[in-house]
């Protein structure tokens, strides 16, 4: 395998996100680069909504509230 000269990350916004979010733009990217230097990218999705959702949900409540 041959070495990655860069990394790319993709973070979610907020809201619900679908966990597949990523994948219309890893596409994209690799038809746009080429494959060539598509391969030399490391493409790395990264999901933390099951992690957040909840205390957004909380946060969003308490402001309805006031």
């Amino acid at each position: 395998m041959a070495k990655k000269k860069l990394l790319l990350l993709t973070v979610h916004g907020m809201g619900e996100t679908d966990v597949n979010y990523w994948k219309g733009l890893n596409q994209s990217l690799g038809k746009a680069v080429g494959k060539a230097k598509w391969d030399q990218i490391e493409f790395r999705p990264i999901y933390y909504q099951g992690v957040v959702q909840d205390n957004q949900y909380e946060v969003w409540s308490r402001m309805l509230l006031e």
